[in-house]
């Protein structure tokens, strides 16, 4: 399991790492808002360049390569960092060429809908 974090301050990145430690997992690896163009495929690989930076710093949790029941231990797990509640994602064969703005602006809309008791709307990712 890798784990990718948008939004979250230093020292609430220190404490979702030692989260991955207890559950034997790797460190998470920063988005950094600078990767707003960036594909998935490219800050999975490590090759993002930078570019236009997001404006919207709502935490996101994005899991990769992840089984379902350690996104599941995660998430329980989660509440011990006392970070702020994140938007949780997973990256997917139809996200991969998304940007990471792409990706953004689908999950909030998808959160929007859900916190209105609307359906999401179907976005192929």
């Amino acid at each position: 399991m890798r784990i990718y974090l948008y939004g979250f301050s230093p020292e609430q990145q220190s404490r979702i790492n030692g989260l991955l430690a207890r559950l034997a997992s790797a460190p998470a690896v920063e988005i950094r808002p600078e990767f707003r163009d960036a594909t998935l495929a490219t800050i999975l690989d490590g090759q993002a360049r930078v570019g236009a930076a997001l404006t919207r710093v709502e935490p996101v949790v994005l899991f990769h390569e992840a089984e379902d029941a350690e996104i599941e231990t995660f998430i329980t797990s989660y509440k011990v960092t006392q970070c702020p509640e994140p938007i949780w994602a997973a990256v997917t064969e139809a996200n991969l060429g998304w940007t990471f703005g792409e990706l953004l602006s689908a999950l909030q809309a998808e959160r929007q809908a859900l916190a209105a008791g609307e359906p999401p709307q179907a976005t192929n990712g």
